[in-house]
C-alpha cells in the first residue's frame, strides 16, 4: 500500500445484498482505513443517503439486488440530490455535492456499462473486484489523482 492508498478519513457506502461480498470488499478495503458503512439492499441505500446525504462521499453500488436493483437505487438517489443542489427547493443544501456511484457487477460488456452511465453512475467495476483497479478508481474519485 502507497500513500496514495490510504483514505484515513473517508467515508463510504459499500451497497451489497450478498453477505459474502460486502466481506470481500471490507477486507480488500480495510488497508485503506476508510470508514465504510454498509447497506443490505437498495431501499436501505436510499434511506441511509436521504438520512446523511454529506456523509458518504463515494457510493460502491452492486447492480443485481432483489427489490431495487443498483439501477433504480441510482435513479432515486440522483433525483433525491436533484433536490439537495436545486436553490428552489426546499431540500436545497449549499454544502452538497454531488456523491460518485460506482457500479459493481459481474456484467461488464459496453451495453451494461451504458446502463450504468445512464442509471446515473459515474464508473463501473467487475466483478470478482481488482484491488489495484479498485483503488485506482478511489483515488481518482477521493483525491483526483
Amino acid at each position: 500500500m502507497s500513500d496514495n492508498d490510504d483514505f484515513t478519513g473517508h467515508k463510504i457506502l459499500l451497497v451489497e445484498d450478498m453477505k459474502i461480498n460486502r466481506e470481500i470488499v471490507l477486507m480488500l478495503l480495510k488497508s485503506t482505513h476508510m470508514e465504510i458503512d454498509c447497506a443490505e439492499n437498495g431501499f436501505q441505500a436510499v434511506e441511509m443517503f436521504v438520512d446523511k446525504p454529506n456523509r458518504y462521499e463515494i457510493i460502491l453500488m452492486d447492480i443485481h439486488m432483489p427489490g431495487m436493483n443498483g439501477y433504480e437505487t441510482a435513479r432515486k438517489i440522483r433525483s433525491y440530490e436533484t433536490k439537495l443542489l436545486d436553490q428552489k427547493s426546499a431540500y436545497y443544501d449549499p454544502e452538497y455535492k454531488r456523491i460518485p456511484i460506482i457500479a459493481m457487477t459481474a456484467n461488464v460488456t459496453k451495453e451494461d456499462i451504458v446502463k450504468s452511465v445512464n442509471a446515473g453512475m459515474d464508473d463501473h467495476t467487475g466483478k470478482p473486484l481488482d484491488y489495484e483497479i479498485v483503488i485506482e478508481k478511489l483515488r481518482r474519485f477521493l483525491t483526483g489523482f
